[in-house]
């Protein structure tokens, strides 16, 4: 370690950060169920909108760097806030902010049938199509993933038949 290079801080520190952010989360889901006897068919949507704020700085949004090698002078980096009049850079400002609004659309279709085979077995088959969209501040897509087809699969069976035990067993694909 060469003391002719070491860079004095003047402020604040670099590594302390001030953020502030908020989540919001909207939805709308829609179900319509209709009655077949032994059947229950259910259909619908799900939409939903996920809201991230976020930014970041540095308290009071900058420090200064000290330069006492001329490191910054010689790469032309840093300005003397200390004394306008001295023209040799050996003080370097350093800012940090960062942030924005970020959105998560996703939106889902659904098909289910419930079959009440008799009072002791009910057998549930679905499927689930799922899509969803991250945008970044500026409301375009980075990420967008479409036709995300999730099957689903269950089986409950009361073995007394009187609704205090069941033995039950499901298999589904799920997408995040």
């Amino acid at each position: 370690f060469d003391p002719a290079f070491a860079f004095n801080l003047l402020g604040v520190s670099p590594f302390a950060l001030v953020e502030v952010g908020d989540d919001k989360r909207e939805m709308l889901r829609g179900n319509l169920s209709f009655d077949l006897g032994d059947h229950v068919l259910e259909v619908g949507l799900d939409s939903e909108v996920n809201t991230a704020v976020n930014a970041s700085q540095f308290p009071g949004g900058y420090y200064f760097l000290r330069d006492p090698s001329g490191l910054y002078a010689a790469l032309a980096l840093g300005k003397d806030w200390s004394d306008p009049a001295n023209p040799t850079p050996n003080v370097r400002r350093r800012e940090y902010r960062i942030g924005g609004s970020f959105d998560t659309e996703s939106d889902a279709y659904y098909i289910q049938d419930t079959w009440y085979v008799n009072d002791r077995l009910t057998l549930e088959l679905g499927v689930r199509s799922e899509s969803f969209a991250n945008l970044n501040s500026n409301g375009a897509p980075f990420v967008e993933i479409d036709d995300q087809i999730a099957p689903r699969f269950s089986a409950v069976f009361d073995p007394r038949g009187d609704g205090k035990s069941k033995i039950f067993g499901s298999w589904g694909r799920y997408y995040l």
